[in-house]
């Protein structure tokens, strides 16, 4: 699969400050790519991916310690458009002080979040992200989501959530969490793990929904040189074990990326992740 990234544009945020000390902000991304695949023939089979969003997020003190925030996010606008509405991406509202943050509403879990970001960029995500044929951790956004991050202490920083899984099946919960430590030479650590139980995976059954219980995890190095060079690097694995057959089926991929940039101008050079998988009875 190529990759030909034609624009990428992080529009500065318009904050605009309320009568009654809150501020508010405007901001957005836009960003356009265009991929082809090795396996099309012809030259002209392109996809462009519009990835462009925008985003509105405030705060107000309460006291000297918790500060109330709040966001809603669109989505990209995509191929069609279709999933592009406000509250597709990060919404919530939530509360902020030196003790750390909770959030409550719409968002990635902790271990998504590092597998969406460095680890997937750049366009990595029909291979590292979502393109595995094993499904044990969820590559996008989850409603009725609970989230502490902690502070950011000089060693590093944690984040821990709790999801309500799909609502139409009882019992499915997602638990996820990261660890990024920050190591000496501009080096960061990120671990990761994320437990799903009675995740829908088949929709075609009669009476019931077929569910499987997944388990997955990701360590990953994010690596910063002095000459704008940066290097990422990061192994996940995990497995999914079916509730009505007991078929236990495992994958495993890694990702290499060298991004340099010099002045407004990058390039990044990419190891393509490898898929390893196994069925087990």
């Amino acid at each position: 699969m190529g990759l030909l990234t034609l624009v990428s544009f992080s529009a500065n945020a318009i904050k605009i400050t309320g009568g009654e000390k809150y501020d508010l902000e405007v901001y957005g991304i836009l960003a356009i790519s265009s991929y082809f695949s090795a396996a099309q023939e012809k030259a002209s089979d392109y996809t462009f991916d519009n990835e462009s969003y925008i985003g509105f997020r405030g705060n107000k003190d309460l006291n000297d310690n918790i500060n109330v925030i709040f966001q809603i996010e669109s989505g990209y606008v995509g191929y069609e458009g279709k999933q592009s509405g406000l509250g597709t991406f990060d919404t919530f509202i939530g509360l902020r002080g030196d003790w750390g943050t909770v959030r409550a509403g719409r968002m990635k879990t902790p271990m998504y979040e590092i597998v969406d970001w460095p680890y997937t960029n750049p366009g990595l995500g029909r291979v590292f992200d979502w393109g595995g044929d094993v499904p044990y951790h969820y590559s996008h956004r989850l409603s009725n989501t609970l989230r502490y991050d902690s502070p950011d202490w000089q060693p590093g920083n944690f984040a821990l959530s709790v999801s309500r899984g799909d609502t139409r099946q009882s019992g499915s919960t997602i638990l996820s969490g990261r660890v990024t430590v920050n190591l000496p030479a501009a080096i960061k650590l990120h671990l990761g793990a994320e437990q799903t139980r009675n995740r829908i995976i088949d929709e075609s059954q009669t009476f019931a929904f077929a569910t499987a219980d997944t388990l997955g995890y990701i360590a990953g190095l994010d690596v910063t040189f002095p000459s704008s060079t940066r290097f990422y690097g990061a192994f996940k694995s995990g497995y999914s074990r079916h509730n009505q057959t007991g078929l236990k089926s495992s994958q495993r991929s890694w990702s290499l990326i060298v991004e340099h940039w010099y002045k407004n101008w990058g390039q990044n050079w990419v190891m393509p992740p490898i898929l390893m998988p196994c069925l087990m009875g």
